[in-house]
């Protein structure tokens, strides 16, 4: 099956089209080193980008008639940045006026934890936002709709915008994939039974990542069926593996022995 992805990283045609400008993401002027997956970042506060997203999407199942939808990248840029940077974007100041009573938060509201909640409560509700328009694309199609998911729930996911749990809780993901790609067999250990416990009572279908070369480091075909084993034994409902071009002929066999193993 096919499944193309959608989302307000680099992976979206607004981001592609139009690099820096007008409803992108903008970290303030005193940022000149920030990374520049993070310059070309759609800001999903601005109704605008929604839209174009969604258009995007109806297009995308309209013209290649795909057996799902999947999104990715559906948050604000890394929280690497975002923690310190929070978007100075003309929608995103406007925002805080009524919340905030002044356009940017300073170091010291960003320690505050009551300017926190409402700033982490405007970013999941732009997002969300964007996530039913994308919802109802997929229904109108008669198709799942996934999302590959931060791994680090409350450390990376929620402050950027990216509720899954509560998205999952909310019946608006058909299966759920969590990134959560590690060579530490440990911390993916960890990361399985958080996951689990998050979806656990959901009934969304939980898809392990496993990152057989991802920016966290490469693992072998060994490693590979090792996590496989344990996220299958430990409660996922399957896998979903980063990505197809690293995988090689004795990944394969892998797949195939554990294919046969579950069948």
């Amino acid at each position: 099956e096919v499944h193309p992805i959608t989302g307000l990283g680099a992976v979206s045609a607004v981001a592609a089209a139009e690099g820096e400008g007008d409803g992108m993401y903008d970290p303030g002027p005193e940022c000149a080193d920030l990374p520049g997956w993070a310059r070309n970042w759609t800001c999903a506060a601005w109704t605008e980008n929604r839209q174009t997203i969604t258009q995007v999407a109806r297009d995308m199942i309209r013209d290649y008639e795909p057996d799902g939808l999947a999104l990715d990248y559906l948050r604000y840029p890394n929280t690497a940045v975002l923690d310190t940077h929070p978007c100075h974007c003309e929608v995103c100041q406007e925002e805080r006026e009524a919340w905030l009573g002044k356009p940017l938060p300073d170091a010291e509201d960003l320690a505050r934890p009551g300017v926190m909640y409402h700033e982490v409560k405007m970013r999941n509700r732009f997002v969300k936002t964007l996530l039913h328009s994308l919802r109802e694309v997929a229904d109108d199609a008669d198709l799942p709709l996934s999302l590959a998911a931060r791994a680090r729930y409350l450390k990376d996911a929620v402050p950027e915008g990216q509720d899954w749990a509560e998205w999952c809780q909310q019946g608006l993901l058909d299966f759920v994939c969590p990134m959560s790609y590690n060579p530490c067999f440990e911390r993916f250990q960890r990361f399985v039974a958080e996951h689990r416990n998050l979806v656990e009572d959901t009934g969304v279908p939980l898809y392990s990542g496993i990152g057989r070369s991802s920016s966290l480091g490469t693992i072998t075909a060994e490693q590979m069926e090792q996590q496989i084993r344990y996220a299958l034994e430990h409660g996922a409902d399957g896998v979903c593996i980063f990505h197809v071009g690293a995988l090689e002929e004795a990944d394969y066999e892998v797949l195939a022995r554990i294919s046969a193993d579950y069948r």
